[in-house]
C-alpha cells in the first residue's frame, strides 16, 4: 500500500466514502478498513441506506457515461456488508430516476454550466445571512410565524413563486417566521427555525436566472454547513449549525416538500 493510503481515515473520509468522493486507491482502504472494523462498518452502511432512501433529486438530468460504469464494476467490494454492490445499484437507480444516494448526485448529476459564478457564491450568500439574523434576539424576522399566511404571500409575490412553508416538526424545529433577503441582487426569501435547545436553522430560496439544475452540493464554514441546488427558476439552500448528517436529512425533508 502507497503512503497515501496508509494515512489514518477519519469520520469525514468515511462519509466523502459513502458519497463517492474518493478515489479507487483510496476507497479500497476505507474499504479494507471497514472489513476490519465490523461495528464502524454497519454504521457506515446505516449512512448508505439513508442515503438511498431519498428521493433523488432531478433524476431526468441525471445521465450514466460508460466510464462511470466501469469505475462502478471495477472497484473493490465490500462483500461483507454488500456495500460495494449497494452503492453501484444506487448510482443506477439514479440514472434511472428512480431511488437514488442523496449525496451520490454530487457526482453523477451535471454541475451547471451558465451562470457559474452567481450559483458557486449562492452558498456564502445563504451562509452570511444565516450568521447576520440567526443570532438576532428580537428581530431575527420580519413576519412572525403567527402570521404565515401573510408571509408566503407577500415573499411569493416578491420572488414570482407561490410557495407553502415547510412543516420540520418531525426533525424537532420549529418555524419563528420569515423575512425578504437580496440574494444574488434579487429578492430572496428565508424561513427561519429553531429546535428546543435554541439552534436556529434557515431555508433559503433565490431566483434562478439562468443556471442549470444542480445536484445537492454542501459547503462549510466553520461550524454553519449548508446544503444547497438549484431547480428550475429557484434555488435552494439549508444553513445551521448541525452536523452533516443531521443537515443532510432536514435538506431531504425539504426537497420533497418543495418538489410535491
Amino acid at each position: 500500500m502507497n503512503e497515501k493510503n496508509n494515512i489514518p481515515i477519519d469520520e469525514n473520509e468515511l462519509h466523502a466514502f459513502v458519497d463517492g468522493q474518493l478515489d479507487e486507491g483510496r476507497a479500497a482502504a476505507v474499504e479494507a478498513y471497514l472489513n476490519a472494523n465490523p461495528e464502524k462498518a454497519a454504521e457506515v452502511a446505516q449512512w448508505a441506506e439513508q442515503n438511498e432512501a431519498i428521493r433523488a433529486a432531478f433524476a431526468p438530468a441525471a445521465k450514466l457515461r460508460a466510464e462511470d460504469l466501469a469505475r462502478t464494476a471495477d472497484r473493490p467490494k465490500f462483500s461483507r456488508f454488500g456495500f460495494g454492490q449497494v452503492a453501484a445499484a444506487a448510482i443506477i437507480v439514479a440514472g434511472l430516476g428512480g431511488i437514488g444516494g442523496f449525496a451520490l448526485h454530487d457526482r453523477i448529476v451535471p454541475a451547471p454550466t451558465a451562470n457559474l459564478p452567481a450559483y458557486a457564491s449562492f452558498a456564502g450568500e445563504a451562509g452570511d445571512a444565516y450568521l447576520t439574523y440567526a443570532a438576532e434576539v428580537r428581530h431575527v424576522v420580519e413576519v412572525p410565524a403567527s402570521d404565515s399566511e401573510h408571509l408566503t404571500s407577500w415573499l411569493g409575490k416578491r420572488l414570482d413563486y407561490s410557495f407553502t412553508i415547510p412543516d420540520l416538526s418531525d426533525r424537532g424545529l420549529s418555524l419563528i417566521g420569515g423575512r425578504l433577503l437580496p440574494i444574488n441582487g434579487q429578492p430572496g426569501a428565508m424561513l427561519m427555525y429553531e429546535d428546543e435547545a435554541g439552534v436556529r436553522l434557515a431555508v433559503i430560496i433565490a431566483r434562478n436566472d439562468g443556471a442549470s439544475n444542480s445536484a445537492f452540493q454542501y459547503a462549510a464554514d466553520g461550524d454553519v454547513g449548508t446544503f444547497y441546488w438549484i431547480d428550475g427558476q429557484q434555488a435552494y439552500a439549508i444553513s445551521g449549525r448541525y452536523d452533516r448528517d443531521r443537515l443532510r436529512a432536514i435538506t431531504g425533508e425539504v426537497y420533497s416538500h418543495f418538489e410535491s
